[in-house]
């Protein structure tokens, strides 16, 4: 049984979740043909894509009946029912949960993300859920229970009671998750007539099948759960064996490129990256794996080249955003330990290895 993803998702609330419907969802324009949609208490953010052969929805959210909602606004805005595909960042629970609300089309991953979905929609993994949202929805009914009818914290903990009820409701079989139908190993490009699509694999990182998006005619890049700088940082180290030159050539191919991304969007929340930041941290990648190479070419231990290798000063703005100094330091400190040791593997994976 794999991590159970629900804390980014239900547990991060914030004054934003005061919506009375019982699906509370907002829409925000990127572009005239990108949206950006989230339901009140939660911080996965949905994409649909307007194309010429239909609308691209990028991840699943937590609940099939949040998704259901998600595509009758997507669907009213764009006025259009054509929907084309259902594309998954990667594997992670609060990324595909709802992928039932898609059914009629192509639900597209990484080829490594379909075994691990059915390992956690299996029998056990099923019970396992559901047992960990009956504890999460009971501590919520007792906190509700000791808050004041009509204060603003019941009604967010009304609201991610609400979306906990619907996420225990999509284990249900008629609202099961179902494993992605179409998946690539290295690379795949959907021609949606005015725009194109690129699907990257980005290599493990934060998880075993970790895809970018990349939208060239709106230079964009949608990039999952790999990058972020509030709250948390990047997930670049979360897996046993790391992919790392193919996460260093797959962001010097998108960031040197004929049309670099102008803006890049992640799966949570609602900050978007320029082109500059994410050079910014493509070189502290760079630097930080031929550093850990150097090390144990030249015989160095860890504490040695951990003592050697000082915080890169251009990462450290995160502290004006919230990050602590401790947290930043440990990151650092976590980034330098798992490259070193993933050099001794010498696990220059090849594109889709296991």
């Amino acid at each position: 049984m794999r991590p159970f993803i629900l804390t980014i998702s239900l547990l991060l609330m914030g004054p934003w979740a005061l919506g009375q419907d019982p699906i509370s969802l907002t829409l925000r324009p990127i572009s005239e043909c990108v949206i950006a949609l989230r339901e009140a208490g939660e911080t996965n953010t949905i994409y649909a894509i307007r194309t010429q052969k239909g609308i691209v929805v990028i991840d699943a959210g937590l609940s099939c009946e949040t998704m259901r909602e998600i595509r009758k606004r997507v669907a009213a805005h764009f006025k259009t029912e054509r929907f084309a595909y259902l594309i998954l960042t990667h594997e992670h629970t609060d990324h595909y949960l709802g992928d039932r609300a898609f059914q009629d089309v192509p639900i597209i991953s990484h080829t490594n993300a379909p075994a691990l979905m059915r390992s956690d929609l299996n029998e056990a993994g099923v019970k396992g859920f559901q047992a960990r949202l009956h504890a999460f929805i009971a501590g919520q009914r007792a906190k509700l229970d000791a808050l004041p009818k009509d204060s603003p914290e019941s009604v967010r903990v009304r609201s991610s009671l609400a979306s906990g009820e619907r996420e225990l409701r999509g284990f249900s079989p008629e609202q099961l998750a179902i494993p992605a139908n179409l998946t690539f190993t290295d690379r795949l490009s959907l021609d949606m007539g005015d725009l194109t699509l690129n699907l990257i694999f980005f290599g493990r990182a934060q998880s075993q099948s970790d895809i970018f998006i990349h939208v060239p005619e709106e230079r964009m890049l949608f990039t999952g759960d790999v990058f972020f700088d509030r709250v948390w940082l990047p997930f670049l180290t979360r897996e046993k064996v790391l992919d790392v030159p193919r996460g260093i050539q797959v962001l010097h191919e998108l960031l040197d490129g004929d049309r670099p991304p102008h803006l890049v969007l992640p799966a949570h929340g609602e900050d978007a990256w320029d082109r500059g930041k994410l050079a910014l941290w493509r070189d502290y990648i760079v630097k930080a794996w031929e550093g850990a190479k150097r090390a144990r070419q030249e015989g160095l231990g860890l504490d040695a080249f951990l003592a050697g290798f000082p915080l890169d000063p251009s990462i450290t703005y995160v502290t004006r955003q919230g990050i602590s100094e401790q947290k930043l330091q440990d990151f650092h400190r976590t980034t330098l330990t798992r490259y070193w040791k993933q050099v001794e593997l010498g696990a220059e994976a090849l594109p889709g290895t296991r």
